[in-house]
């Protein structure tokens, strides 16, 4: 009798383990983070490295590299610019930026 109660209990507590914790952890149960949370603003400040036909290569002030797509009218190698969301704004010093 003492056996059959102590097997009882067993296979109660390894069907709880078993049928009820998926429910209480996360790490089984994972939710997805929602899609405001993974994309965010793009803007860094950056020196031109390569132009070639109409990619522009921009290295940013971390040391990351970065080709966008569009003209360079009047840009050249070496140029400081700002890129915001994709969008190249070529800085002149200390004056206003002009946006391209």
């Amino acid at each position: 009798m003492k056996r059959f109660v102590v097997s009882l209990s067993v296979l109660f507590f390894l069907g709880s383990a078993i049928f009820f914790s998926p429910y209480l952890s996360y790490a089984l149960n994972p939710q997805p983070e929602p899609p405001a949370a993974t994309t965010k603003a793009q803007t860094f400040t950056g020196t031109i490295v390569k132009i070639t036909g109409d990619s522009i290569t921009i290295k940013s002030d971390e040391g990351k590299l970065m080709t966008l797509t569009g003209k360079a009218k009047d840009w050249k190698v070496g140029d400081k610019v700002r890129v915001n969301n994709g969008k190249i704004t070529k800085e002149w010093g200390a004056s206003s930026p002009q946006i391209y």
